[in-house]
């Protein structure tokens, strides 16, 4: 008996050794609907200029296995407006076409309660920017190609290299006819993912997760279609280029945006919107403007936190700038922002609100002499709460519960 303790012992201590050993990531446990399939990660790298057209460069193709987004064809009308990512053979024959769109701006999050305004602008315009666009591997897959608005002839950007033509070879991938389904409809799927956490500190990433989860669904319209909402977990331990101190500002936290799609990718969960939760102590955030595209391919506006005091409240904020497109609803020193961010909480005139607004003042993020209604979370964070207009705006680019049902309603 005193041996088969012995035995006992030895095995606990190699069991513990062995837990300890783990890939770079890890996959939460909470289980995704419907079965994986391979997909190609584009990672894009922008220079957008004021005065003359964006420079597009594709730096790699990677071949995976993970979920594709909700595809982009769904709304034939958004994707006419925008440019589009091309699949091409090697005789330039097209296989796949995706909507291309990737933020102009990432918004800076607003101070904690009781601080003074330091008259920092909110919104600021990315310079240069990686965005990671996630399409089906289809056999035959040889090049990237451009395609304008004006012109859906696409132009070529490059051939894939020697490797990636072998992992598409090696991959096996269907013929583009018969290219996977995504993401179904009915369910809006939230990812939140862990960014900077060891595996050690995973127990800190979860309690903040369940605090920005329970936020969210706190708050309208999310808390009356909980049901209808899937929000999971990625305990990921690979770095997402995640950081505060962005473009100099203190409180702006920006991340590779390329790297966290490939980490939702990697998640083999099902995702629509993304929050990435950084392991800083240092009060910031941020968020990308989807500019009211939310109906192709939403997930690459991504927004980030914090993970300290006021990570759900910031978390919900940066959410309602990713996901709904709200501007803040306040003025930065009295200067003005962006004026065509296209917000449907900020406007030239009160009347756009109707009865929404209780109240309608002078001032916004958007302009300084726009108007903005009663007060929520996009005007400080001891709101926990989205307004009227932010909430049931059926105008352009349209509030929170037309996008939400955009998502949950059946096809």
């Amino acid at each position: 008996m005193k041996s088969w303790g012995v035995v006992r012992i030895w095995l606990l201590v190699a069991f513990l050794v062995a837990g300890a050993i783990v890939p770079a990531t890890i996959v939460s446990q909470e289980p995704a609907d419907g079965p994986t399939h391979t997909v190609m990660l584009v990672t894009v790298r922008i220079t957008q200029r004021a005065q003359a057209s964006d420079r597009v460069v594709v730096e790699s193709v990677q071949v995976m296995q993970g979920r594709l987004p909700r595809s982009a064809a769904v709304d034939a009308q958004s994707a006419a407006a925008l440019p589009e990512l091309v699949i091409l053979n090697e005789r330039n024959r097209v296989l796949h076409r995706a909507p291309f769109h990737y933020p102009r701006y990432v918004t800076v999050p607003p101070l904690p309660p009781g601080v003074a305004p330091d008259g920092q602008d909110g919104v600021v315009p990315l310079e240069d920017s990686t965005v990671g666009l996630v399409v089906p591997c289809v056999e035959g897959a040889d090049g990237i190609g451009l395609a304008t608005p004006e012109s859906r002839v696409p132009s070529l950007m490059r051939r894939f290299t020697a490797e990636e033509r072998l992992a598409v070879e090696s991959a096996r991938c269907p013929a583009p006819t018969a290219a996977p389904a995504p993401a179904k409809q009915g369910t809006f799927n939230l990812l939140l993912i862990a960014s900077g956490y060891r595996t050690s500190q995973m127990t800190r990433f979860r309690t903040a997760a369940a605090n920005v989860k329970n936020t969210i669904l706190g708050a309208q319209p999310f808390a009356a279609q909980k049901a209808k909402i899937a929000i999971r977990t990625f305990e990921n331990t690979a770095g997402l280029g995640c950081a505060p101190g962005c473009a100099g500002i203190g409180r702006l936290m920006c991340c590779n945006n390329a790297k966290v799609i490939e980490a939702a990718v990697r998640s083999r969960q099902l995702f629509d919107e993304i929050i990435v939760i950084h392991n800083t102590r240092t009060y910031s955030g941020g968020g990308y403007m989807d500019m009211g595209y939310y109906k192709t391919n939403s997930y690459t506006t991504t927004s980030q936190v914090y993970d300290g005091q006021w990570t759900a409240r910031v978390g919900l904020h940066e959410f309602g700038h990713s996901f709904g497109s709200l501007c803040d609803e306040y003025q930065y020193g009295g200067r003005e922002g962006p004026e065509n961010q296209g917000c449907v909480n900020c406007r030239a005139s009160c009347a756009v609100f109707g009865s929404l607004a209780k109240a309608c003042i002078t001032g916004c993020a958007s302009r300084r002499n726009y108007k903005r209604p009663e007060p929520s979370i996009m005007l400080s964070l001891d709101k926990g709460f989205f307004n009227g207009p932010s909430l049931k705006s059926t105008y352009a680019p349209e509030g929170l519960v037309r996008r939400l049902n955009f998502f949950i309603r059946k096809p």
